[in-house]
This record gives structure tokens, C-alpha cells and sequence, in this order.
């Protein structure tokens, strides 16, 4: 009853675990698209205004139709709409980031700037003051208003992108070293399983302690490491759940050996069940710095994109003004 007991309070903490762990992944996800989303919808509703204002732009309001009074007041309604949004994320940024702080700080100073970013733009009062502008026709302060809050958003978002970055790169020396460490913890378990399977006047060489003191240092060290990475990044606790894992197999062998009559047979079994558990944590370990460096180079790739469209807009943007000019002497 009381192994059923421990096994499912294990499992509780382990689902606990990554009930926190996919909170988190879904909270950064979550906070960069909804910034995303109100870029987006900010670009279609100023756009929106532009098209609108190539029929009102100039006009007084008795000189404007029906149609166009009433297209003008949907179009400033969407934009106080979307400025209500843009306040709602500003709070919900500055939230997670309190949330985030202690276990994930890179992404909670991320979200942290980019809703300081946010105040000390004014982005929902920019927002709120173009539906005022589009809402009495006035077209050219409400297309400056709407590309502030772009700039804004798009500030925002390279908070949060930068945020990311330097999280990866924190994250790939952190895998870099744990990964040198566990294959220490690797070469140290299959050199006491080597020992193990001598003959037993020869397990004992130069300068070596008997097989229970070296497995009882190598577990120490083995569940010492697990407690570290148990306080790292929420991407590690698998590597760490690995180890604690191992480090258990490590104290079945260390019981079998030290026995009144002692289980070479059982402390073979539990040791190579503790190597297991440290391969797959080394597996784990490379995986995640895989995904890493995988990320850094998709930003590069957005990066370098990103240079193109602005260089091709530019050249756009020289030609259309170049145009009323061609063919003049």
C-alpha cells in the first residue's frame, strides 16, 4: 500500500511538473501571437483608412454621404475596439511576467519590456486617439496615429523575439555544460559495471575504493546534478526527471551490493538500469539543443527576410514617387 502510495504521488508531481511546463510554453506562444494579432489587425484597419480616406480626404462632414459617414464610424468603432484589446494585453503582459519571473526570467523580462514598451508609447491612447481622427474625417492625423501603434507593436514583438533569442542562448551553454556532466555521470556508471563484472580479487585496483563507496559518490553526484537542473529552465525537468531516475537504480544497486548477503546479480541489473536512464537523459539533453540551434537559425532566416521586404518596399515606395516625374525634360 504504502509503494502504491509513493508511485502515485509520483505521478501526481510528475503531471504537476508538466501542467507548469506546458503552461509556460503556452503562455510565451500565447503573449507573442496576441501581439502579433494586434499588428495585424492594426496594418487592415489602417490600410482600411487609407482606402477611405482616397474618397473622404478633404471633405467636410456635410459634405460627406451617408454611406461614407456611416463606413467612417464602423471603421473608428473597430479601431476604440482594438484599442481596448491593445490595454487588455498591456495588463495581461505585465501579469505573466510576474508569473514567469522565477522559473523562466529571460522570457519574464521579455514580456516585462515589451509592456513597459507599451506604456511608454501610450499604444492603447495612439490607438484611442485615430478612432477619434478617423471617426471626424481627419485622414492624415489618423494615418500618423495608426502607423505610431504599428511601430509600437512592432517593438514589441522584438522585445519579446529578443527575449527569446538570448533565452536560447542561455539555455544552449547551460545544455552544453549539463551535457559534459552527464557523460562524466555515463563513463563513471559503466566503469563501476566494467568492475563489477571481474572476478572479485581484482575489483579492488590501485588507487580505487570498493564498488558500494564509488556507486554511493556517483549517485550523490547524480541526484546533486538532478536538483540543479530540477531549478533550470522548464525544458530540462525531463533531463532532470532522468536522473532522479537513474539515481534511484543507482541506490538499488548500492543496497544490493551492501546486503548481508550481497546481489551482484540484482546490482548488475539496477546499475545498467541507472546507465539507461543517464542515456536518455544525454539523448534528451542533445535534443533540446538541437531545437534550439533550430530556432536560431529560423530567426536568422525571418531576419534576413525581413531585409529583403523592406529593401523591396523601399524600391516600391522610390519608384511610385518617381512616377508623376517620368518622361518630364
Amino acid at each position: 500500500l504504502a509503494q502504491a502510495q509513493a508511485e502515485q504521488s509520483n505521478v501526481r508531481d510528475a503531471l504537476t511538473r508538466l501542467s507548469t511546463l506546458l503552461d509556460q510554453g503556452r503562455e510565451g506562444w500565447a503573449t507573442r501571437r496576441e501581439v502579433e494579432r494586434l499588428l495585424e489587425d492594426q496594418q487592415r484597419l489602417s490600410q482600411q483608412a487609407r482606402d477611405l480616406a482616397a474618397e473622404t480626404a478633404g471633405k467636410r462632414p456635410e459634405e460627406l454621404s451617408a454611406e461614407q459617414r456611416e463606413a467612417l464610424e464602423r471603421l473608428a468603432q473597430s479601431q476604440r475596439d482594438l484599442a481596448q484589446r491593445a490595454r487588455t494585453a498591456t495588463d495581461a503582459l505585465q501579469d505573466r511576467a510576474q508569473r514567469s519571473r522565477a522559473q523562466d526570467p529571460a522570457q519574464a523580462e521579455a514580456m516585462q519590456k515589451a509592456a513597459e514598451r507599451a506604456a511608454r508609447d501610450e499604444l492603447a491612447e495612439t490607438m484611442r486617439q485615430a478612432a477619434q481622427s478617423v471617426g471626424e474625417n481627419r485622414t492624415q492625423n489618423a494615418n500618423d496615429l495608426q502607423q505610431r501603434a504599428e511601430q509600437t507593436l512592432r517593438e514589441m514583438m522584438s522585445e519579446l523575439d529578443e527575449g527569446q533569442r538570448q533565452r536560447d542562448e542561455t539555455l544552449q551553454r547551460l545544455l552544453v555544460e549539463l551535457s559534459s556532466q552527464i557523460d562524466d555521470l555515463i563513463a563513471r556508471q559503466q566503469q563501476e559495471i566494467d568492475r563489477l563484472a571481474r572476478p572479485a580479487d581484482q575489483r579492488v585496483g590501485a588507487g580505487e575504493v570498493p564498488l558500494d563507496q564509488a556507486l554511493i559518490r556517483l549517485n550523490q553526484d547524480t541526484l546533486v546534478l538532478a536538483e540543479s537542473v530540477g531549478r533550470g529552465p522548464p525544458e530540462t525537468l525531463p533531463i532532470g526527471e532522468k536522473l532522479e531516475a537513474a539515481g534511484a537504480s543507482q541506490a538499488k544497486a548500492i543496497g544490493a551490493l551492501r546486503a548481508a548477503t550481497p546481489d551482484e546479480i540484482e546490482a548488475d541489473r539496477a546499475q545498467r538500469e541507472a546507465l539507461a536512464r543517464l542515456n536518455e537523459a544525454r539523448t534528451l539533453a542533445q535534443q533540446l539543443r538541437e531545437q534550439s540551434e533550430e530556432r536560431e537559425q529560423d530567426r536568422k532566416r525571418a531576419e534576413l527576410r525581413k531585409k529583403y521586404e523592406e529593401a523591396l518596399a523601399r524600391q516600391i515606395s522610390i519608384r511610385a514617387d518617381a512616377l508623376p516625374f517620368a518622361g518630364r525634360d
